[in-house]
């Protein structure tokens, strides 16, 4: 399954600084095979970056100049991954962005069943017929019905209730028996996540101390070490990693739940 990570920064200025503090410095791992994924907000326009694992930069440095308060990654360095940029998330639609984590679905008519649920002009815009996509243009359609999705500004609740929704279909597509599934999503305001059959984890702090992307921690010859602060910024992360803490810091949240980032920095959560 895809691993991935939400990180939201209340400075968009230090949202590489929030990633670097946040999940193990941007690291993406040295495997031969697989791909890695990166979007945000920067300019008027929503950004993504795609290429295959063991490319020479990690996620910190395929962040551009961001105006968004958050960036969604994913990692898949499975096996069986290869790199194909249709296929490679974050999904994105407009100005969202989706993170989409799911196991195998052996049901042959999903995709029909799903579709039946998504308007037209949704579904003309998938460019796969991946159940992580059709999952993301699912969500949407939630979000469509709430009559929101061409608001430029929508409250936090409608995106988590839009991912209860989504959450509640998708056992009755599969006749009750639905694989691991976890979901982020943003839109460059606010952020929300939620997971079944496998395990969301978050973590939040105030101030960034030191941050480890500005800071210069050796001491040499010619210079001193040098510690960069940023105590004003509130960070909030929301991740799914293969079962297992993505990294120090992390809590795991109880099962069942939606949570959201908003654009201030509140923790929302609510069960599913």
């Amino acid at each position: 399954m895809l691993r991935f990570c939400g990180v939201f920064a209340s400075d968009h200025r230090h949202l590489k600084c929030a990633v670097a503090a946040t999940c193990q410095g941007g690291k993406v791992g040295d495997r031969p095979k697989g791909r890695v994924g990166v979007g945000y907000w920067g300019g008027d326009e929503v950004l993504l970056m795609r290429r295959p694992v063991g490319a020479e930069s990690g996620i910190v440095q395929m962040i551009g100049p961001a105006i968004g308060n958050h960036v969604l990654f994913g990692i898949d360095d499975s096996q069986t991954a290869q790199f194909r940029l249709e296929s490679t998330s974050p999904f994105r639609f407009r100005n969202y962005l989706g993170l989409v984590s799911v196991g195998q679905i052996k049901q042959k008519d999903f995709a029909e069943r799903l579709l039946f649920h998504v308007p037209e002009y949704l579904a003309r815009d998938a460019r796969s017929d991946l159940p992580s996509e059709l999952l993301f243009l699912l969500y949407l359609s939630y979000v469509h019905d709430l009559g929101r999705i061409e608001a430029p500004r929508i409250a936090p609740g409608m995106l988590m209730d839009a991912l209860r929704s989504t959450l509640m279909l998708v056992p009755k597509l599969l006749d009750g028996s639905p694989p691991p599934l976890a979901l982020c999503v943003g839109n460059g305001r606010h952020m929300v996540a939620a997971a079944i059959g496998t395990d969301l984890w978050m973590r939040s702090f105030d101030g960034i101390d030191p941050c480890p992307l500005c800071s210069e921690p050796e001491r040499t010859v010619d210079r001193d070490s040098r510690f960069v602060r940023h105590r004003d910024v509130r960070v909030v992360a929301f991740a799914h990693h293969d079962g297992i803490a993505p990294a120090q810091g992390f809590a795991k949240l109880p099962p069942g739940q939606v949570v959201a980032a908003t654009s201030t920095g509140e923790i929302i959560s609510r069960s599913v």
